[in-house]
């Protein structure tokens, strides 16, 4: 992202906070320098025989605390199944929003679990606030709608071209209030404080998907066995492995020829 955009965003600082908790949020702490925080995403799909999309859009964001003593600076959020150990890798991601205070990404995910993955730049640690919400989901209820769409589309028209007396009719027919301020942050894709062609992709994708449920926790503890123990034996000795290129830790269990991570 180019250095103009980071600038547009920062300017639109009491706006784009307003979505800070979405549909689920959760404190953590890099608790030192190199190390990562891990949590659990779990997204369960809501019945609906009408939406059969597989996927959603889903926007994870990483704030620090304001506490003057925080100096974390986040890092790029990382994603992976909680299973397979797949790598997802984000649709949109910006790691230096609002001056690094925050980092954000948009990811596509079916439902399922999910380790999310939060560390510091340069070493940097402290608390921070992570956040996961649907672009699109107006009111909180996991869901997107219909009016939801036609209000990124006329926000994106508005900055656009205009919106001629014709198109005002025909969105406001559609339930958009043409005479409000059309951007708004519960659709704002990328927390650019405007509505564009990324958010109307998002929200246009997640009104085809039924609506979702989202929790976020932490991820569970970790345990590190002695080999001379009858558990350490048994199962191997779990140590901690950090992954190349990445700034999260994976585990491998070393026991004989059945070693592998997970």
């Amino acid at each position: 992202m180019n250095r103009a955009r980071r600038c547009a965003v920062e300017l639109l600082e009491p706006r784009c906070y307003l979505a800070g908790e979405g549909l689920a949020s959760i404190a953590g702490d890099v608790a030192s320098p190199g190390a990562a925080a891990e949590f659990l995403l779990s997204l369960v799909e809501q019945p609906d025989a009408a939406r059969t999309g597989a996927t959603r859009m889903v926007v994870l964001q990483v704030e620090r605390s304001p506490l003057a003593a925080c100096l974390l600076d986040p890092a790029a959020v990382g994603l992976r199944d909680r299973s397979s150990g797949e790598v997802f890798d984000a649709v949109f991601a910006d790691a230096y929003f609002h001056a690094g205070e925050s980092a954000l990404a948009l990811f596509e995910l079916p439902a399922g679990q999910f380790v999310v993955e939060v560390a510091g730049e340069r070493g940097s640690s402290g608390t921070f606030t992570l956040s996961a919400r649907l672009p699109g989901d107006a009111d909180g209820d996991g869901r997107v709608e219909r009016v939801d769409l036609a209000h990124a589309m006329a926000a994106d028209a508005q900055a656009t071209v205009g919106l001629s007396r014709a198109a005002a009719r025909m969105y406001g027919a559609l339930g958009v209030n043409v005479a409000a301020i059309m951007s708004d942050v519960s659709r704002d894709a990328e927390f650019s404080g405007r509505n564009g062609a990324l958010h109307v992709q998002a929200i246009a994708h997640n009104l085809a998907a039924p609506g979702a449920t989202i929790t976020l926790e932490p991820n569970g503890p970790t345990f590190m066995l002695a080999e001379n123990s009858p558990a350490g034996a048994a199962v191997g000795v779990v140590v901690p492995q950090r992954l190349a290129g990445a700034a999260s830790l994976s585990y491998s269990q070393n026991a004989g020829a059945d070693a592998g991570a997970f």
